[in-house]
């Protein structure tokens, strides 16, 4: 999930993954599947040491009936805009 997330989003911005929680995998993915990724942002607080944040997201891989296969969490280290 994190390829098809960053590509999409903060390619540029992204400095580090930190941590991914409470992966569910909900349902089987098979083979022929396509899959798509969706996010939202939960939280957010900013670096007092350096111009960064530390996002979490709630994420979901989605097969193309719209099921959710893969439920997770992920926290994420980013550069702030100038």
């Amino acid at each position: 999930m994190e390829g098809l997330k960053s590509e999409q989003l903060y390619e540029e911005t992204s400095i580090a993954s930190l941590r991914w929680n409470n992966e569910r995998f909900k349902h089987p993915m098979l083979v022929g599947d396509v899959v798509h990724v969706e996010m939202e942002f939960t939280a957010k607080r900013q670096r007092a040491t350096r111009p960064a944040g530390i996002i979490t997201e709630a994420v979901r891989l989605v097969n193309q009936n719209g099921i959710t296969v893969i439920d997770s969490e992920h926290i994420s280290l980013i550069q702030l805009r100038e």
